[in-house]
């Protein structure tokens, strides 16, 4: 868990540094695009089921909603969502500020760890035996939470925190690895549970293999053999595909309705998320439009 910050042991399972696109241009477009507008006055984040529901950090609540856009459910929290995520049988986690909450029917509830005053947690994850990953802008360091919210321990790059801006911290986990988002050195890594560094992508570029900007990716969503990041600015959403060591661009600016206020609100507001239904569709958010497009 690297508690003490001590340099992480570094097995790197691949690269997609100097590879080519898998495919040139837009793989999805506006073709394929169709999606909701969804309800708040800020919109966060969001995260989606295994069953494919939609969970909306807005406000001082989390919505949630079928592909339809129909609203399903309305749960309050006590205190500015930050960041929402699944957990194992259904439980929907949501980040406040310092804390982390969770609900399994009608209501949330406050776990016990409290982080402190110079906590902001901007990203949220859990992993399949329901202990719960806090990605912590203020600390720079990601917290690990058993499933009854006491702490474990925290993950961090080495010696450095996490060089990652106020507002996006974004995190996810699939098949035994936590994904972290680091925006501010432009690339994603993956840690095992305990902590170890497995693995890293992405560079200070706009090439289709890296980040450009001041701090990207401000999005990310685990797959099966890769990740799917999102990028605000100029607004790209990719697909990375670990196992054949490839790129592809999922979608660009022209792809969206917001990119103009995306671009002119600087590093700590605007921009997107993304997440993945069951099938394989790619959601994207616009934060600043509170819209939902769906990829086919």
């Amino acid at each position: 868990m690297n508690p003490s910050n001590i340099p992480n042991r570094r097995e790197f399972i691949a690269s997609v540094a100097g590879t080519t696109c898998l495919i040139a241009g837009r793989a999805l477009g506006g073709q394929g695009r169709t999606g909701f507008n969804v309800e708040g006055e800020q919109v966060r984040g969001m995260a989606v089921s295994p069953g494919g529901q939609i969970a909306i950090a807005a406000d001082r609540q989390v919505d949630l909603y079928d592909l339809t856009g129909r609203r399903l459910d309305r749960r309050a929290v006590e205190g500015v969502v930050r960041a929402v995520a699944f957990g194992p049988r259904g439980r929907l986690y949501a980040a406040l500020k310092e804390t982390v909450a969770s609900s399994d029917g009608c209501c949330f509830e406050v776990l016990p760890a409290r982080l402190g005053r110079a906590a902001v947690l901007t990203g949220l994850a859990v992993d399949d035996a329901g202990c719960v990953y806090a990605a912590d802008s203020g600390n720079k360091v990601v917290w690990k939470l058993s499933a009854e919210g006491e702490m474990l321990g925290r993950i961090s790059p080495g010696k450095q925190p996490f060089a990652v801006s106020k507002s996006f911290f974004p995190i996810a986990w699939s098949a035994g690895r936590l994904l972290v988002g680091e925006a501010g050195r432009h690339r994603v890594l993956a840690f095992g549970a305990d902590g170890d560094l497995l693995g890293e992508w992405g560079k200070p570029s706009r090439s289709m293999e890296g980040f450009g900007g001041c701090c990207n990716p401000v999005g990310l969503a685990a797959t099966n053999n890769g990740f799917v990041t999102a990028e605000r600015g100029l607004v790209r959403v990719k697909r990375f595909d670990v196992a054949r060591g490839g790129v592809s661009l999922l979608a660009g600016p022209d792809d969206f309705t917001s990119t103009a206020a995306n671009a002119s609100r600087g590093c700590e507001n605007g921009g997107v998320d993304v997440g993945l239904l069951p099938d394989g569709k790619v959601l994207v958010l616009e934060r600043n439009a509170r819209r939902i497009n769906v990829f086919a």
